[in-house]
């Protein structure tokens, strides 16, 4: 037989979802107990009207059972993120209970499901609980960028004279030679004019070798420092 103090009331007690009041014995000696219980309303065909809570006292003269309408509310979150309030909670009737969706790093939220079907794309939302319900946050993944790393790009001729020439990174027009680019890790491509006025393209010069395909595809998995070599011919 459980017992239960009088001076908590039953609205409280169960929307603390640490009591599970459902077919509980009261004895005797509970005379008083002072509850609230949820009204949902009339529906008029646009918005419930007379919505709200109705309170009163309880009067025990004998054992007896009670029985309340006290539903739950099962909270969690897919691989990505968490959910707040999370696990299974017992409301009253009606309650009006708000969960919030909190992504990790490199994760967005997508959307709320409830009993497996979309509930809301708001990250913050809310639910009246008037039956058993499974609401479930939803994640996205968002990879982080690849990073970037400097790309030096030198230009000479045989007579170690500096060359100001066009260059192309991936197709992309970006600038002169003699000058240093981020440029996204992996494979680069780099192109340059075969020839300007009297200087013909003889080679790439990088990694310790010389590469004579132009365009050249290079390798940037750091900061790195390739050289157009030039002949020049009077």
């Amino acid at each position: 037989m459980t017992m239960h103090s009088a001076t908590v009331t039953l609205k409280n007690a169960m929307n603390e979802a640490t009591l599970d009041f459902t077919g509980q014995t009261f004895t005797s000696s509970i005379l008083n107990l002072g509850y609230e219980a949820w009204y949902s309303g009339t529906w008029n065909g646009t918005h419930w009207e007379n919505q709200g809570y109705w309170s009163g006292c309880m009067r025990l003269f004998g054992d007896g059972n009670l029985h309340v309408n006290q539903p739950r509310l099962t909270v969690s979150a897919s691989s990505g993120g968490y959910a707040t309030p999370s696990g299974t909670h017992r409301y009253t009737y009606g309650h009006n209970a708000v969960v919030v969706a909190t992504a990790y790093d490199h994760y967005d939220f997508y959307e709320w499901k409830l009993d497996g079907n979309h509930y809301s794309y708001n990250y913050i939302t809310s639910i009246v609980v008037n039956d058993n319900h499974n609401l479930q946050a939803f994640f996205n993944y968002d990879p982080p960028p690849p990073p970037e790393h400097d790309l030096t790009v030198l230009c000479y001729d045989q007579y170690n004279n500096p060359g100001y020439v066009s260059l192309y990174i991936d197709t992309q027009y970006v600038g002169l030679t003699m000058d240093t680019y981020s440029v996204t890790e992996g494979q680069r491509v780099l192109e340059v004019p075969s020839q300007v006025g009297n200087h013909y393209f003889y080679a790439w010069y990088y990694d310790g070798n010389y590469h004579y395909n132009n365009p050249t595809t290079v390798s940037v998995y750091s900061d790195k420092t390739v050289t157009a070599c030039y002949l020049y011919y009077p």
